[in-house]
């Protein structure tokens, strides 16, 4: 009877501190020795993440042997927090009774946090640093066809790959991140057939492409190395510290030999637009601007910047006047004609299927490539970027010549049965709006067009995925709208009972054709 009144009282107790505590989890609660107790989720959450971010500093974990170091790259590393503050959260409030009302009487309650690691690349980061350290005295020599692996145990060092990446791998969970100091091992007495095994294997790796200086740089493969554990094992039983044993070569997917023949093979996409050669300033403009890009290699998860490869747009840097968009009218600018430089760049790159990062469509229609497929540039202002997101370096060629101007980009493809296309569907339209603008320039009755205007727009653009001509899918890319463009008439102030529409018309004629060339949004605020 006693034992029951004792553990009814203890339940009203739990109870009670349980409504007590509210949203709170209960006192005496840790995870990965970090105090959360008397904290909301929210706040346990916050405190944990800085307590992790601030303890991994820079993310690189320094292993170290002698006067040797190498740095090890968690920045992948990551920790379930949410899960570790749920579980603290529900301490006290569920489970058997007896274990809920223990933390009441001061236990304290300690919650792990577990790592979750890319382990082969941190193994290979380690084995990597391993081979150097071995390489002063080794252990394991390969013949020339890498057909026989030579095993000196009494004179070779060994580095424990595995026993450096378990004192990350536990260090991790308790949130330290110190250097480490990896172990040669010499002299045979120590090593098992399991480190052995794990030294002489060897995962093949193919070859990279990397880019320096512009210009791509193959890192040559490794080919990967078996052999058979128990060939390992009867050996080191048998007290044997210098042998050879079989190995079979591991041939990695990627050889140099392969990688350099894909090099830029494949037009990963490209567009051509039209342009009026015989407007000088403006052809000018566009050639500087492909020159720049023209040849421009870009890497494997690197970012193209529009603004970045091609510069400030200024007399200085040989730039001259066109037709540009500034306060809703066109206007003479420095840099005109560079916009379709940008918007060509970006149709070839839909049709490329390279990820876009920044794009922004242009203040009014621009009629040298199909709505919805622009993109508009300001010098310090707006940008224009994507990211080749392939496992390959990409090339850009550009050229402006003979009223054309082309961009292509080269790669290589790996799936040469895919196709794209663009659909661009117009949502709506909107008529401009006509205004007068009274001058005393002008002869007397005079009027002329100085701006024909633009309807406005608004164009939702699709990239449709087809293989083997078939349709696969189709992913809405983005909308696009476009502001109508007033049309502007200057008349004279002066009345006269005189027309001048053929003037009138000539001039809109005139002034139809300056848009449709220029239709540009460089220098807008």
């Amino acid at each position: 009877l006693a034992a029951m009144v004792l553990l009814l009282v203890f339940a009203a107790v739990l109870t009670f501190s349980t409504v007590f505590a509210k949203d709170k989890i209960l006192s005496g609660v840790s995870v990965a020795g970090i105090n959360i107790g008397r904290m909301t989720k929210d706040e346990a959450l916050g405190l944990i993440n800085n307590t992790i971010e601030s303890a991994m500093g820079d993310k690189i974990i320094k292993v170290t042997y002698k006067d040797k170091s190498r740095g090890i790259d968690i920045s992948g590393v990551s920790f379930d927090v949410q899960s570790a503050v749920e579980n603290a959260f529900v301490v006290g409030r569920s489970g058997p009774l007896p274990r809920r009302i223990l933390p009441y009487l001061g236990a304290k309650t300690y919650i792990s946090l577990t790592p979750s690691f890319d382990d082969k690349t941190i193994k290979r980061e380690i084995s990597e640093f391993a081979d150097e350290i071995e390489k002063e005295n080794p252990a394991i020599e390969y013949s020339d066809d890498y057909k026989v692996a030579r095993v000196d145990l009494v004179n070779g060092l060994i580095v424990d790959v595995e026993e450096v990446y378990n004192k990350i791998y536990s260090n991790s969970g308790l949130l330290i991140f110190d250097d480490i100091g990896a172990v040669a091992k010499s002299g045979g007495d120590d090593i098992t057939a399991d480190l052995l095994y794990s030294r002489i294997r060897r995962e093949p790796v193919n070859a990279k492409y990397n880019v320096i200086n512009n210009k791509p740089v193959i890192n040559k493969h490794i080919v990967g190395v078996d052999v058979n554990y128990e060939d390992i094992s009867e050996k080191l039983k048998s007290g044997l510290k210098v042998f050879e044993v079989e190995t079979e070569v591991i041939p990695p997917e990627i050889t140099a030999e392969k990688l350099e023949q894909s090099l830029f093979a494949d037009v990963l996409g490209e567009f051509t637009t039209n342009y009026n050669s015989s407007n000088t300033g403006r052809t000018k403009n566009m050639a500087i601007a492909a020159g720049k890009i023209n040849g421009t290699v870009i890497a494997p998860g690197e970012i193209f910047s529009f603004n970045t490869v091609v510069g400030e747009r200024s007399y200085q840097r040989g730039y001259t006047d066109a037709n540009v968009y500034i306060g809703g009218r066109i206007e003479q600018g420095v840099g005109g004609g560079i916009c379709q430089v940008a918007s060509t760049m970006y149709s070839a790159q839909l049709y490329a299927d390279l990820q876009t990062v920044t794009r922004h469509n242009h203040m009014f229609t621009v009629s040298y490539l199909p709505l919805g497929q622009d993109a508009t540039v300001a010098w310090n202002s707006v940008d224009y970027a994507f990211r080749n997101n392939t496992d390959y370096p990409i090339k850009i060629t550009a050229t402006v010549s003979g009223g054309l101007h082309t961009v292509r980009i080269l790669g290589t493809k790996t799936d040469k049965s895919k196709s794209i296309k663009l659909i661009n569907t117009v949502i709506s339209t909107k008529d401009a709006q006509e205004k007068i603008i009274y001058s005393d320039d002008l002869e007397p009755g005079k009027k002329v067009v100085t701006q024909t205007g633009q309807k406005g727009a608004v164009v939702d653009t699709y990239k449709v995925y087809y293989k083997n001509g078939v349709e696969e899918r189709r992913e809405f890319l983005h909308r696009s709208s476009y502001s109508p463009m007033d049309r502007i008439i200057t008349a004279s102030s002066v009345p006269s009972h005189q027309t001048t529409s053929e003037g009138e018309e000539k001039t809109e004629r005139e002034t139809q054709q300056q848009a449709e060339e220029e239709g540009e949004q460089e220098n807008v605020p």
